[in-house]
């Protein structure tokens, strides 16, 4: 009948809509949810560190891991790197991480006018927050 097949049409549609939604951007799979009004947030590669710079970040890292978290040195995967930048002194940034819903993922920070990484927050899901106090750079990783 005619309704079935414009059923059937419409399914299609929709599931082509949503398939091309999700797949627009298959390298991107961390978005910026919410900031703190008037914040930059670039993502850019070349910010990204060597991960030894990582593993110590979070070695150093005394209270930010969950006790029921397990978010490694060594055991770190990078999902994003950019900048961020802000006209107030102190900003927050809260980001959505594909694919991580139950895993650990970190937020590493590194102040414009320092070299050394730090793991700024830590938890499991697919949401992370951060609170900054400088413009610099920062990386994303989820731990395995």
């Amino acid at each position: 009948s005619m309704k079935k097949v414009f059923a059937l049409a419409l399914a299609a549609a929709l599931l082509l809509g949503c398939c091309a939604g999700v797949h627009a951007d298959p390298d991107h799979l961390v978005k910026v949810l919410m900031t703190t009004p008037g914040a930059t947030v670039t993502s850019d590669w070349t910010c990204k560190p060597d991960m030894e710079a990582l593993d110590d970040a979070v070695e150093a890292s005394d209270g930010i891991i969950p006790e029921d978290v397990k978010f490694a040195a060594g055991r770190l995967t990078v999902m994003e790197a950019g900048t961020v930048d802000c006209d107030e002194e102190v900003y927050d940034v809260s980001f959505k991480i594909w694919s991580t819903v139950n895993r650990a993922i970190g937020l590493f920070f590194c102040a414009e006018e320092d070299d050394t990484w730090e793991l700024i927050s830590c938890n499991l899901g697919d949401v992370i927050e951060g609170r900054f106090q400088s413009p610099g750079t920062y990386v994303i990783a989820v731990g395995w």
